[in-house]
């Protein structure tokens, strides 16, 4: 019964702190990511962006872009830039739909945050709009002053196939 108990504490306490004391780096149970806004059209630019938004003022603008063809325009939100950082991912302008951002992975480094996100491009045998996309995700971190380094992992293809 005593082995059971002291087995069962000890995966408690691992679950809780986070297994950093075994594997050495830091715990990453507080590090949050809410995102803002997910979407397959943002029209931004031609040219992909991987850009961090660290102010009020600066989220306002990519926000303005973002919608600038959208009505009625959606009101831009507040965030809490004293304990958020904004990160925005856009690929690249796309004349079909069927493309996506996904596995978004963030991670607190060392040294810095890293954020890998991969492309899913459409397989041949996809249905896609002919409508002109830019997929973008935009979302919030809650650290602050920590440099971001961004890692676009290989481009996936769907099959879609049911």
């Amino acid at each position: 019964m005593k082995t059971s108990f002291g087995i069962q504490s000890f995966i408690i306490v691992l679950f809780l702190c986070g297994c950093s004391g075994i594997f050495g780096g830091e715990s990453l149970a507080d590090l949050v990511v809410e995102t803002i806004e997910k979407r397959d059209n943002g029209y931004y630019s031609e040219n992909p962006i991987e850009r961090v938004i660290k102010n009020q003022d600066e989220f306002d603008q990519v926000w303005t872009k973002i919608f600038k063809s959208q009505q009625p325009f959606p009101e831009s939100p507040k965030i809490d830039f004293k304990n958020h950082t904004v990160i925005l991912i856009m690929l690249d302008l796309k004349y079909s739909g069927g493309y996506e951002i996904s596995d978004l992975s963030v991670i607190r480094e060392d040294d810095h945050i890293s954020i890998s996100y991969k492309e899913i491009r459409p397989g041949t045998n996809c249905g896609v709009t002919e409508a002109s996309t830019q997929p973008l995700h935009l979302f919030s971190i809650n650290e602050k002053g920590w440099p971001v380094r961004f890692n676009k992992m290989e481009t996936l293809y769907s099959d879609c196939r049911d």
